[in-house]
């Protein structure tokens, strides 16, 4: 299967939009193929879903929101909108883990981007019989375990990711790209999971507001 792409940069959080039309059960596997590819060093993977009224619907591989892609799918809209020569604009965008319209604020003239993002449905804890207990932040489609201190190694990672799954049903596993993967984790560590998929992540920190961060550093169709 050919698809296009382009390749973000969120702050680090290397997303890859896949811009051709892919059914939605070739997500999981479409995005597992695209996160081995090393050259894109890519963290996640959302798909851009093109409509006939002509709205555009972007969904994350796992179906959760995610602050960096929203920002970053706006920023790409925008950019095909017929004021392109405007510096700065909001876009309005429809995505997945969201269930209202977020509006994104970008600056064409900075590279920057931001955005509003859903609160989250709860908070719970998640505990572990060896490494005591930890919070996890839910939201719709994805759960995040803030986990603070010194660095952990993988087999404290995995622990905490077994907890979270006992606690939400998991689809599948995703580990080809998680950065704990046979790695220590740096300090201040958060490990996320997603309801239809597990990895981790590193530190986040949930506001209403999310932003800022350059963009599209690398863009390739």
């Amino acid at each position: 299967m050919e698809v296009k792409l382009r390749v973000a940069d969120p702050a680090g959080n290397i997303t890859i939009f896949v811009t051709s039309p892919v059914e939605r059960n070739l997500y999981a596997k479409v995005a597992n193929e695209l996160l081995a590819i090393k050259e894109f060093r890519g963290e996640q993977v959302g798909f851009i879903e093109r409509h006939e009224d002509g709205s555009s619907h972007m969904e994350m591989m796992g179906g959760e929101f995610c602050g960096n892609a929203t920002r970053s799918f706006g920023y790409l809209l925008g950019k095909e909108q017929e004021s392109k020569d405007a510096y700065k604009k909001t876009v309005t965008v429809d995505v997945s883990g969201s269930s209202e319209k977020l509006d994104v604020e970008v600056d064409y003239e900075a590279g920057t981007s931001k955005t509003m993002m859903p609160l989250p449905e709860k908070i719970e804890e998640v505990e572990t019989a060896q490494y005591g207990s930890y919070p996890m932040v839910v939201f719709d489609g994805i759960n995040h375990v803030i986990v603070k201190g010194p660095r952990r190694e993988d087999a404290f990672v995995q622990a905490v990711l077994e907890a979270a799954m006992a606690k939400h049903k998991c689809d599948y596993v995703l580990r080809a790209k998680c950065r704990w993967n046979g790695k220590t984790l740096p300090d201040d560590t958060g490990c996320l999971c997603r309801r239809n998929r597990f990895s981790c992540m590193g530190k986040q920190l949930w506001k209403r507001k999310y932003g800022n961060g350059g963009l599209f550093k690398q863009t390739e169709e």
